[in-house]
């Protein structure tokens, strides 16, 4: 986390931050988010948590916060839709901004957009939220495959070599 923040001059950014490694118990036991509201200093009921897994969602919807999902690989099944606010395609989409959020107001979400142009602080949170979604978080290194993009792989995910340029 150190090194991807550092990467995107977001260290400074945040008064907190809980990995794995911080906490026992991780997704989707509630500690993480229990203590991440410690470290805030705001009840769980007081948060909204914005997640993009079912993991994440059966976190911290255990932890007591309202949840806004966003999905990423997974998409949520009725267990997961019955734990969240909403469940919406991007933030672009909740905050009305998307192409297909002019065309259904429905995927906005009100009070989100409300809030965004209302409070400072909640616009430069979602600002930054906006920053990082779709941001490549993980890589493995395989054996080998064929890809086909229409571009060069490094637009679409992070590639990377042993130090001496071979494997």
């Amino acid at each position: 986390v150190t090194r991807h923040f550092a990467a995107h001059n977001f260290a400074d950014r945040f008064r907190g931050v809980v990995t794995r490694e911080d906490v026992t118990h991780g997704k989707p036991h509630p500690e993480p988010y229990l203590k991440a509201s410690t470290i805030l200093g705001h009840l769980p009921p007081d948060i909204l948590a914005v997640e993009d897994s079912p993991t994440g969602v059966a976190s911290a919807h255990a932890a007591g916060l309202m949840t806004l999902m966003i999905p990423d690989l997974i998409q949520p099944d009725d267990e997961t839709r019955a734990r969240v606010l909403h469940v919406g395609t991007s933030l672009e989409d909740v905050l009305g901004r998307s192409e297909r959020a002019k065309k259904d107001p429905e995927r906005a979400i009100g009070e989100f957009v409300e809030r965004y142009h209302a409070e400072e602080d909640f616009r430069d949170l979602i600002d930054l939220a906006l920053q990082l979604e779709d941001l490549t978080r993980n890589a493995g290194k395989h054996a080998g495959g064929v890809v086909i993009a229409p571009d060069p792989l490094s637009d679409f995910c992070p590639l990377f070599a042993e130090p001496d340029g071979h494997g």
